[in-house]
């Protein structure tokens, strides 16, 4: 486990950086948003979930036995940003101006780490559900819809469609009671 703990050293040290930088009250972001969330965050936080998910995939039979925490609480941290960034968005329309693509990149990761986020049934499968929730919510589209969908049966995974069909309805309920 110390070696894969290691693998994520560099990953977990950059995402503290960007918590500095994007959280430098240090808030708990459990309840609070950032403070702003702009293209370059969304960018370093696709590209570290990027290396992050290709990290997990190498030590593929590892992370499907125990808890997605042996990271050393990397996934953890970086479904709070990605969270906390969508929800500081959704209350300052002035950020909407996150790259379309940007956005399709960390859904479809969003997605695809829950084949492991959803081993255990925990904390970290309700931060994977909020991350992916909030951002579904913050830049909401039929095509993102339809893509979560998708990527979530091309995983092949029962727990990934469950865990996406499950976001999916919390984020047309809330989507429900907005409307009124």
């Amino acid at each position: 486990m110390d070696k894969i703990s290691d693998d994520f050293e560099n990953l977990r040290a950059e995402l503290g950086q960007l918590k500095k930088i994007y959280n430098p009250e240090n808030e708990n972001l459990h309840f609070a948003a950032l403070k702003l969330a702009d293209t370059e965050l969304y960018s370093k936080l696709l590209s570290l979930a990027q290396i992050g998910l290709a990290t997990v995939r190498r030590h593929r039979d590892y992370f499907l036995k125990p808890s997605l925490y042996d990271d050393g609480m990397f996934w953890y941290n970086i479904f709070l940003m990605v969270s906390s960034a969508a929800l500081r968005v959704q209350n300052d329309k002035n950020q909407k101006n996150i790259s379309a693509d940007i956005v399709k990149k960390l859904v479809e990761v969003l997605v695809d780490i829950s084949e492991f986020s959803t081993v255990h049934y925990g904390d970290i499968v309700k931060r994977n559900h909020e991350a992916l929730g909030n951002t579904l919510l913050t830049f909401y589209s039929k095509k993102l819809i339809n893509l979560a969908q998708k990527r979530s049966r091309e995983i092949a995974s029962q727990r990934a469609t469950e865990f996406v069909d499950w976001t999916l309805k919390r984020v047309n309920k809330i989507r429900a009671e907005e409307k009124g």
